[in-house]
């Protein structure tokens, strides 16, 4: 509900922005015109006409222009201003230490950042801040993970993905109410397509490294 009428209150402020921006128009080319009429031989209706004619072209011609010629990087500052990879949810929240990170520990805090960005960006506002966001992403990789590390396969055929149901079967043998079908729709979604084009991580699942230490 919040979106919608987010969504209306932007369509109204575009509206209001393109009416003030007609009226300003409208109110410089009258005013040339007046000038102009009083110069040539034109009636009033006619001089603002032209120059209203005249301005559209001019503006048009100027924003080509500015779109031919971005502005130069700064590239002192550029080059002086550190990049800095912030993830979410910190590494320590799934190895103790640090030095010392297991394939299942890096697999963890791989995909449950990745849950959590899309958490944040689902059409569903949840209703929970964004540590909660987090503790819930933490424990639907909490799941995922117990998917991928019970089941037994064949390395050559072995498909990683996980599957809604596969989720709820998890969870109800973990003891644990099942959630929204719309979460556990992202969690899968989130590691089906990681693993998907991440080779190293969906290794892991298949050779069962989880407690190997690079």
């Amino acid at each position: 509900m919040r979106n919608i009428i987010n969504l209306i209150i932007s369509a109204l402020l575009m509206l209001l922005a393109g009416i003030l921006v007609i009226v300003l128009v409208a109110a410089w080319a009258m005013g040339l015109g007046w000038l102009l009429s009083q110069i040539v031989p034109f009636s009033w209706f006619e001089a603002t006409l032209l120059m209203l004619i005249s301005s559209i072209v001019v503006g048009y011609t100027a924003v080509r222009l500015f779109a031919l010629f971005p502005p130069p990087l700064d590239n002192e500052a550029t080059k002086n201003t550190p990049f800095v990879l912030r993830d979410p949810i910190p590494l320590s929240r799934f190895s103790v230490n640090e030095e010392e990170v297991t394939d299942e520990a890096w697999f963890r805090f791989e995909i449950a950042n990745e849950i959590f960005d899309n958490l944040v960006n689902m059409e569903r506002e949840l209703a929970m801040g964004e540590a909660q966001q987090k503790e819930l992403a933490v424990r639907l990789t909490d799941v995922v993970v117990a998917v991928l590390k019970g089941r037994k396969h064949n390395r050559r055929t072995y498909s990683v993905r996980v599957t809604v149901e596969q989720l709820r079967k998890q969870l109800e043998a973990m003891g644990q109410q099942p959630y929204d079908t719309d979460l556990l729709e992202t969690a899968v979604a989130t590691t089906n397509m990681r693993l998907s084009y991440d080779e190293d991580l969906a290794d892991v699942v298949r050779d069962k490294t989880w407690d190997s230490i690079d």
